[in-house]
């Protein structure tokens, strides 16, 4: 019963604290929407006849999985959600920060783009393989725009053309790190820390409650010997016997 009407004292602190963690979750999902949509996500790309999806050209290890994306802020918040709790983070984090690899030679766009082709004039996916080689990591939304003719994406931009597929490694790592630390090591242990603050409180309001219920106690019995004492004799108390007195 304490502990239930602990909870409910209590209730205000946490509600304001539930508010500010959902603020929290509201600006670091538009943002991460904002910076990280762009991002492939595992199994959800289409290429459509004649082209490559830009996802195609990412190795698989690194793209996002299809249960923690930053599609739309409501996948956002679930994703969120899953890094607050430390499950798997530092994956959606791996996957938002990745950038373009070092090209092996200077031609390596149009190696690449000759390896596409071959791949959609033979289906095999050895070709796909030496293309990824070619342009590895990543790649800037001008390397998409010169391989329009082979690259499609499932979502283009306002103006029509595939936007990069490639991260932001300063601002992911700054990002999730500082979420992870407000929202975990936070925002959640001050949640305990009212809960035991308001359960301590209670304790003491106990403790004093049986202090002054022991000082009334004491006091009614003072009060009663005090009465006792100056009764006289005949009343059915029997009155104390005077030092010295004789028989």
């Amino acid at each position: 019963q304490r502990l239930v009407k602990t909870l409910g004292r209590s209730l205000g602190a946490v509600g304001n604290l539930g508010a500010l963690l959902l603020l929290l979750f509201f600006i670091i999902g538009v943002l991460s929407v904002e910076l990280f949509a762009n991002i492939c996500v595992d199994g959800t790309f289409e290429p459509t006849l004649g082209h490559v999806d830009r996802c195609q050209l990412i190795d698989e290890s690194v793209l996002m999985d299809g249960h923690a994306t930053f599609e739309d802020i409501g996948m956002a918040f679930l994703t969120l959600f899953r890094i607050s709790t430390g499950d798997n983070w530092s994956e959606v984090m791996q996957s938002c920060q990745l950038e373009p690899g070092i090209r092996p030679h200077s031609d390596s766009l149009q190696r690449a783009m000759r390896f596409m082709q071959d791949y959609l004039d033979t289906g095999d996916p050895s070709h796909l393989d030496f293309a990824r080689i070619e342009l590895p990591g990543c790649q800037t939304s001008e390397e998409l725009e010169a391989m329009a003719g082979l690259v499609s994406c499932s979502f283009p931009d306002e103006f029509g053309h595939c936007p990069t597929n490639c991260g932001l490694k300063i601002l992911s790592n700054l990002l999730f790190s500082a979420f992870l630390c407000a929202s975990n090591f936070i925002l959640l242990n001050l949640v305990m820390a009212v809960l035991m603050q308001e359960l301590q409180a209670a304790i003491v309001v106990k403790e004093e409650d049986n202090t002054a219920s022991v000082g009334a106690l004491v006091t009614m019995s003072k009060a009663a010997n005090a009465l006792q004492s100056k009764l006289p004799v005949g009343l059915g108390v029997e009155a104390p016997i005077a030092k010295g007195s004789t028989d």
